[in-house]
């Protein structure tokens, strides 16, 4: 899925002709822009079916929510005040049509609110009547806000230093946007690296009114001779992308971040994540046979990372079945848990578990589990139950044996 954003200057309502599209719909315009001027707005989208089937589709309004890992996602139940004409249009191949769209807002308390509509592929919802994800969804921004000039208000958060592959580290600075209109931070980070000072470019993001979001910096090396590093980032805050005409760039307090690693290993990765436990057993999942694998992974190392584990199951000389879950920003001395679960059939299966980091492979352990039907497992615990009543037996023959000898005697 891709979402297309492009920034207006308008005195009053003005639609974008950009759309925002997806491999088979889109929607036209991606964004339009109220300058609360008028407590009531009306405007017209543009949608298109681009597959070669008829699709069906959702529209809804929705809220800009704030994640974990600062990425935008919506909010529909509690949506903003926009009304639909239509919320469910099904579209031949190749077929367009528009729908209508209202709103009203108190542009005292609307000032600097954004939001989304959502147009969602739930052909396959429809029709089989079950309440599956649907297929794809696009989203088309709207922008509330008053009139120049705007509260911009972005504090710094968070900053990390990772290990990045073999020979790189990445400088990573969460951001959030405490003001009342989107902006854009940049900038760049500085270093002094094995005596010399080194300058990266941050990375350019966007960010919404109340959100989150992340800028890093990717600094390469072939060893590293110093023990410590202190990183000194300098974000900048602007209205629009770099390069953009009429982009303001805003003065504000408190930005620059300093973040002191210790360095280990001259910064070559190596054993920084280590897999404490592994354990592989046979269960049973809604009547069917199972694997449960579960796994303890440890950030043994001097710096935050993100690892990855890789699960594969298979019986031997067959394809594997594979699961994988990668983790971020585990710090040094914390771990993190996990498991996971394979459906099997009776038999005997090899389960693998890889910790790694990008390129650096830290651990890999193999276990063999033989996995017992109902019926096997039965026959087993019947078998188990005969071997204490046959020795038994064999003892009092043993016994009876000797008697006869003695009476010969």
């Amino acid at each position: 899925m891709r979402k297309l954003f492009v920034t207006l200057l308008a005195s009053s309502l003005f639609l974008s002709p950009m759309k925002a599209v997806s491999d088979n719909f889109s929607i036209t315009p991606s964004l339009w822009e109220d300058r609360l001027v008028e407590t009531n707005f009306n405007t017209i989208m543009n949608l298109e079916n681009r597959e070669d089937v008829e699709r069906t589709y959702k529209i809804e309004p929705a809220s800009f929510l704030d994640t974990a890992t600062c990425d935008l996602d919506y909010d529909v139940e509690f949506p903003p005040a926009l009304a639909v004409d239509n919320s469910e249009i099904t579209l031949q191949p190749g077929e367009r049509t528009q729908i209508a769209i209202s709103g009203s807002y108190d542009p005292v308390k609307t000032d600097g609110f954004y939001g989304a509509l959502l147009l969602s592929d739930i052909t396959e919802e429809v029709s089989s009547g079950e309440g599956i994800s649907s297929k794809a969804r696009i989203a088309a921004t709207f922008r509330m806000r008053g009139q120049e000039p705007w509260t911009v208000d972005v504090e710094p958060e968070v900053a990390e230093v990772y290990q990045s592959g073999t020979n790189a580290l990445q400088y990573q600075l969460k951001l959030r946007n405490k003001g009342k209109v989107d902006v854009f931070a940049s900038g760049e980070v500085e270093a002094e690296i094995n005596g010399v000072l080194v300058r990266e470019q941050l990375t350019e993001t966007r960010i919404y009114p109340g959100l989150c979001a992340y800028v890093t910096a990717i600094f390469e090396y072939d060893t590293l001779e110093d023990e410590n590093i202190t990183f000194n980032a300098l974000p900048r805050i602007q209205s629009l992308p770099t390069g953009s005409i009429d982009n303001k760039i805003f003065e504000l307090d408190g930005l620059n971040v300093s973040k002191s690693v210790e360095i280990e290993n001259n910064g070559l990765a190596d054993k920084r994540f280590q897999l404490n436990v592994f354990n592989a057993i046979q269960v049973t999942e809604d009547g069917q046979e199972a694997i449960l694998v579960q796994y303890r992974i440890e950030n043994v190392g001097k710096l935050t990372g993100n690892p990855s584990i890789n699960i594969a199951v298979a019986e031997p000389g067959s394809r594997s079945d594979v699961s994988g879950k990668s983790y971020q920003a585990i710090r040094p001395g914390e771990f993190a848990e996990g498991e996971t679960t394979f459906l099997v059939s009776e038999g005997v299966y090899d389960i693998e578990i890889s910790l790694y980091e990008n390129d650096s492979m830290f651990d890999k352990q193999t276990k063999r589990l033989s996995i017992l039907g109902e019926g096997s497992a039965f026959d087993s615990r019947f078998l188990l139950l005969l071997i204490p009543l046959l020795f038994l037996i064999y003892l009092v023959s043993e016994q009876r044996k000797k008697i006869k000898e003695l009476g010969k005697n």
